[in-house]
């Protein structure tokens, strides 16, 4: 077990890393690295980086502006996370409703949640409608 363990788990926000066989994959790689299961924390800076280089590789430039641009207007789906960067900069995707699993659920290590379902990006981010981020206002 985790050194935070289960109950610290309870009301956390979390990357599933065992959702399917695309995280699970990636997820044993960190593992291998680290000797822990990622967090949605780390599989969302690793998606923000690799998105951001293939922007470098793919429009032939560093310039912040010139990938931003790019990014914004592909979808982005890098099998940790899929959706689209929207006007103000926020990345917007699916989120899941996970539940701590009680302990006998657990079939093996780091094996703390279940998937109760999937929040839409719309349900799950406030409307671009009602952002107040000047770079909405600009665009």
């Amino acid at each position: 077990m985790a050194p935070w363990g289960r109950a610290l788990a309870r009301g956390r926000g979390g990357c599933q890393w065992d959702r399917n066989d695309t995280t699970r994959a990636w997820s044993q790689r960190y593992y291998d690295k680290t000797q822990k299961m990622p967090s949605m924390g780390q599989a969302g800076v690793y998606s923000a980086v690799t998105n951001y280089l293939d922007g470098i590789k793919k429009t032939g430039t560093d310039d912040a502006g010139t990938i931003m641009s790019y990014l914004k207007s592909e979808e982005i789906d890098d099998g940790l996370f899929k959706g689209n960067i929207r006007a103000d900069g926020k990345f917007v995707h699916d989120m899941l409703l996970l539940e701590v699993k009680k302990p006998s659920e657990s079939k093996r290590p780091w094996d703390y949640y279940n998937i109760k379902g999937v929040i839409p990006a719309e349900d799950a981010n406030l409307p671009l409608s009602q952002s107040k981020c000047a770079l909405v206002a600009s665009n």
